[in-house]
């Protein structure tokens, strides 16, 4: 199994990993869209990419949901 440190990714990429199914894909896209790591903060594109990753399985989105609905 490669090990990928997904951070160091681009968006575009993340977003390629992500709509294959990658969950730590997702995960990181989120966090960079909600900090603003790419640009500009997207609170709504991240809270996506946090649903969408929580659906697959990722409990380590669960925080972050939790956070954002709160």
């Amino acid at each position: 199994m490669v090990d990928i440190d997904y951070f160091e990714l681009s968006e575009s990429t993340l977003e390629e990993l992500s709509g294959q199914g990658d969950t730590e894909a997702m995960l990181a896209l989120a966090l960079g869209l909600y900090f603003g790591s790419f640009g500009e903060m997207d609170a709504d594109s991240a809270y996506d990419w946090f649903s969408k990753a929580y659906r697959k399985g990722e409990v380590k989105a669960a925080p972050f949901l939790a956070e954002m609905i709160y």
